[in-house]
């Protein structure tokens, strides 16, 4: 009796197993996994997308634009060269004037290196206009900026970080550096733009390189790092721009901590337009995950990203490699042209073109580059 019960009971026990093993919900494929998790992290992706929907608004980008003189429906060259081929040739002359406006920004902690700024400029630039932004000064410091910048030369502004969005507030990103550049140019033709953390020393001759910049409409220096574009620019930038990052394996950033700039319907439309566009859109200068701090110049080859990321520096150089095919670099002033220095005492800070730190968040904290 006993050995007919146990009998049963296996029985029972391997009929369940098969029925479970047919009819059971198996288990899914790798596959099937797989395709899984890339499907959520795609909604993740555009959930992110979706949390700065004022930024990718066709009207309000516009809005911005127009303000600034960029308007995207406006005609910029006629019948000229594909911006892939295009030289912004703005004259045909070798040589001339500087631009009348020299320009700068700067925040709370550089307040100090105003005088030494102005008096540079006074000595070596006596008949150019000086205007200086001033981005997150409070009312004290703002009345001692005043009392520096109390020349008829000189002229004391802000920006309205209020009208523009968010992200451009965040200092660390620099997303109001192409923003106040565009400003300058529209309003006077033409711009020599100097960071703080710069000082002109008038030799050589500046206008060696007015020339070029002429030619081109823009002159800048090679930056400080050797390193390419595709080393310094996060991926994600190069998916909102549509741009092949290979293609900026080999090409050297410039820095625009000094900029010879001057307006033309080209350099308006296809180096100022692209680059203040993409200063306007947090997910094109400051994509997730992007950050400037953490680099690793070790990793080989030394095109790969060194998961530091230089925000508004990054777009002008992509914009200027797709301009000029990478291949060529005739806007770059080389270091026998330089007519300015970089200032370098023992607690200074890096340089513009080289961010110390920089997050997502939008904040109106003081630069630190």
């Amino acid at each position: 009796m006993r050995a007919k019960s146990f009998l049963v009971l296996v029985a029972c026990i391997v009929v369940t197993s098969v029925l479970i093993c047919l009819y059971g919900d198996p288990k899914p494929a790798l596959d099937g996994l797989v395709s899984e998790t890339h499907r959520h992290f795609s909604n993740l992706k555009n959930n992110l997308k979706d949390v700065v929907p004022e930024q990718r608004d066709p009207q309000e980008l516009e809005r911005y634009l127009q303000h600034l003189g960029l308007s995207p429906l406006a005609p910029t060259s006629g019948d000229g060269p594909s911006p892939s081929s295009m030289v912004l040739s703005v004259a045909a002359n070798e040589s001339g004037p500087l631009p009348p406006v020299v320009g700068t920004a700067m925040g709370s902690d550089q307040l100090a290196r105003l005088p030494g700024f102005l008096e540079a400029c006074q000595a070596h630039f006596p008949d150019h206009s000086v205007v200086v932004y001033a981005l997150d000064l409070g009312p004290s410091e703002l009345q001692t900026a005043q009392s520096m910048c109390n020349s008829s030369n000189c002229t004391l502004r802000t920006l309205n970080f209020d009208f523009y969005p968010a992200h451009v507030s965040n200092l660390k990103i620099y997303g109001y550096r192409p923003i106040i550049i565009q400003e300058l140019v529209r309003d006077s033709g033409g711009l020599l733009w100097v960071e703080p953390d710069y000082q002109l020393t008038g030799a050589p001759d500046p206008l060696r390189v007015v020339g070029r910049a002429l030619r081109e409409g823009l002159a800048a220096p090679w930056a400080a790092q050797p390193q390419p574009t595709s080393a310094l620019t996060h991926l994600g930038m190069f998916e909102f721009l549509r741009v092949p990052r290979e293609h900026f394996f080999f090409q050297r950033m410039v820095d625009p901590s000094v900029l010879l700039l001057f307006d033309s319907p080209q350099v308006r439309g296809r180096l100022m337009l692209p680059w203040v566009r993409c200063a306007l859109v947090a997910d094109c200068i400051t994509p997730v995950g992007a950050q400037s701090t953490g680099c690793r110049f070790d990793k080989k080859p030394l095109y790969r990203y060194s998961g530091c990321h230089r925000y508004d520096v990054s777009a002008l150089n992509i914009i200027l490699g797709l301009l000029y095919e990478n291949n060529r670099q005739p806007y770059v002033f080389q270091d026998e042209d330089h007519f300015f220095r970089k200032i370098v005492n023992s607690g200074d800070q890096p340089s513009s073109g080289q961010p110390a730190e920089a997050n997502n968040t939008a904040n109106r904290s003081p630069t630190s580059r």
